[in-house]
């Protein structure tokens, strides 16, 4: 499934196996990297129960790739994989050939390059994935306290947050492998000097580590 994503409301006893996803993501000028205009996951879940989600196949999502909200419970994602956009080049190197071609138009990427770096290197820091697992929406939701998930037999290459991110009640997590030993690397593309001076512009370019986050009794 390319430049698409599954949403379910109010559903229960569902299974989505054996799918790729893929290409739901671009380079983010309306929100300066922050990546908070356009609500691109690849599954979206609200007011579901008991939710499996098996053997699939993730690629790089301008969102959230799986994201569990409004009381959702019983949700459990097993032996999936979780990768960067490095994995799909071809996809990457147009997105980037378009950047590239039009500098004009997208005045963040043209002042990242003004820095001195390469589009190659851009496209190299972009490839992690931002945004993983958000479970809970909305902070004290009343619903938070219902929220369930279990993760289990994963894969995560370079993602960099949300593993989850449990706002309230459970996470189950175990037998899960997050490398992302590439991204950490990548970190030295971006010198202080020029990451300083792009957060001066506002501009959100560069990469983190945040693992797994819970708040609200999570």
């Amino acid at each position: 499934m390319t430049n698409g994503g599954i949403t379910i409301k109010r559903s229960k006893n569902v299974v989505i196996r054996n799918i790729q996803f893929d290409e739901l993501w671009e380079w983010d000028e309306a929100t300066k990297g922050n990546y908070d205009k356009n609500d691109w996951d690849y599954i979206t879940l609200e007011k579901c129960n008991n939710v499996w989600i098996d053997h699939c196949t993730f690629g790089k999502v301008y969102d959230g790739v799986v994201d569990s909200k409004k009381g959702t419970t019983g949700l459990t994602i097993s032996w999936s994989k979780f990768l960067s956009g490095d994995s799909n080049p071809e996809f990457m190197k147009a997105m980037f050939d378009e950047l590239e071609n039009n500098k004009s138009s997208y005045p963040m990427y043209a002042a990242i390059r003004e820095k001195g770096l390469t589009k190659d290197e851009i496209m190299k820091v972009s490839s992690p994935q931002k945004k993983t697992h958000l479970i809970g929406a909305n902070e004290m939701a009343a619903d938070n306290k219902d929220l369930e998930i279990t993760l289990h037999h994963n894969y995560y290459k370079d993602s960099q947050d949300r593993m989850p991110r449990l706002r309230g009640e459970n996470a189950h997590v175990y037998n899960i492998v997050m490398d992302s030993e590439n991204a950490n690397e990548l970190k030295k593309l971006i010198p202080t000097k020029i990451s300083s001076s792009l957060k001066s512009k506002g501009y959100k370019f560069g990469l983190t580590s945040n693992g797994a986050i819970s708040t609200e009794n999570g």
